[in-house]
């Protein structure tokens, strides 16, 4: 059996993609149905100042069962990041254990946590998938395979 990691740093995940509080609201969509992510951190000169979920870009976007929802869309989607982006966020440190990390995110009902340093440095980044792929790889011994392409397009 593979050995119990105990530290955010051992589970989070490293190679990130960030946006911009200047990005459009329409690229992160794309880029998040393309990569399949359900939370960008928003960087400026590398320290984290924000971040947009899913959940925010379904709010901001108009219902398809109104009417000229077409044209709200496009202009929803031609907004800034920042003006949906959460600013104001739980995040942890690397050297934080990952049972106080789950608890905290079990509790405050989080889909991640940002990882960073003390100066707002963003290291990575620890969500629900990482957890996942923790367990799969507690209970088989094997890492998962990465998940498939989306077929949303």
């Amino acid at each position: 059996m593979p050995e119990l990691p105990k530290t955010v740093a051992e589970v989070m995940t490293r190679k990130l993609v960030t946006i911009s509080k200047d990005d459009t609201l329409g690229k992160l969509e794309d880029g998040m149905i393309r990569f399949r992510f359900r939370h960008l951190p928003v960087v400026e000169d590398g320290k984290l100042i924000g971040v947009v979920s899913h959940r925010d870009l379904l709010h901001a976007s108009s219902s398809f069962l109104s009417n000229a929802a077409d044209k709200r869309d496009e202009v929803i989607h031609k907004q800034p990041a920042s003006a949906i982006m959460q600013r104001e966020m739980i995040t942890i440190r690397p050297t934080e254990t990952l049972v106080g990390a789950a608890s905290l995110m079990w509790e405050a009902k989080l889909g991640c946590l940002p990882v960073t340093e003390e100066d707002g440095t963003l290291l990575g980044i620890l969500t629900e998938a990482d957890f996942i792929r923790l367990f799969i790889r507690l209970a088989t011994g094997n890492s998962p395979p990465p998940p498939p392409s989306s077929r949303l397009r």
